[in-house]
């Protein structure tokens, strides 16, 4: 769902005056943006050979987008936005968004392990430490159970 999906949905439900509503509008266009930017960033530097951990970057923002998006289009439509059917408010999509921008934090590489190659390859910080590598699991469940 565009940011201008949201607004469109917004102004139809007389909601684009409330505060609230406002707020979250700004934020979901200020993710947009970082969004648009970080994808012509890692075009600029993929030409050069560079830019797979600008991939990450983009995945954990896509991320956080598809979810303020699916929710904030909710948020709009109150109760209606719940409804799954296809007499539901735009035949179900809003609630369908909801339910399935969940899933968008674990496909294409959990947000936890994206941070992580961030945090490793872009920001250069040290691996987090991993009790147990190199040993079988097995092995590693019962050493820790004698603890």
């Amino acid at each position: 769902m565009q940011f201008a999906d949201v607004v469109a949905l917004a102004q139809s439900h007389d909601r684009a005056g409330d505060p609230l509503i406002r707020q979250e509008l700004a934020r979901l266009y200020a993710y947009s943006k970082l969004g648009q930017w970080n994808a012509q960033r890692a075009k600029a530097e993929a030409k050069h050979g560079g830019g797979q951990s600008i991939a990450n970057l983009g995945k954990v923002a896509q991320t956080r987008i598809m979810k303020q998006s699916a929710s904030l289009a909710v948020e709009i439509l109150g109760a209606e936005g719940t409804l799954a059917a296809p007499d539901g408010s735009g035949g179900g999509r809003f609630s369908n968004a909801l339910v399935f921008s969940a899933a968008s934090s674990i496909y294409g590489g959990t947000d936890e392990i994206q941070r992580n190659i961030i945090a490793e390859r872009s920001l250069g910080l040290p691996r987090d430490e991993h009790p147990g590598r190199g040993q079988p699991y097995g092995d590693f469940l019962r050493e820790i159970g004698r603890h």
